[in-house]
């Protein structure tokens, strides 16, 4: 059973969060493939907390993390 997390978006539109898969194709190219994606509301959602954690660590740079826009509660 997943286990879920709280995370408020202050953007009124909503966001979508997406994860994504490294792989090493012929003659040595590198792509990215989605692997989930979450779309969050404007206010309180509820995500699961291994894909957050996961999103969080990848994109701990972007300006919506720094300025709280996008935060666990």
């Amino acid at each position: 059973m997943s286990e879920f997390t709280s995370v408020n978006c202050k953007i009124p539109n909503g966001v979508v969060l997406r994860t994504f898969e490294k792989s090493e194709g012929p003659f040595g190219v590198i792509s990215y493939l989605p692997k989930e994606s979450v779309t969050l509301n404007g206010g309180v959602n509820k995500v699961d907390r291994k894909f957050f954690a996961a999103w969080l660590k990848s994109n701990s740079d972007l300006d919506i993390v720094k300025n709280n826009f996008i935060e666990e509660i």
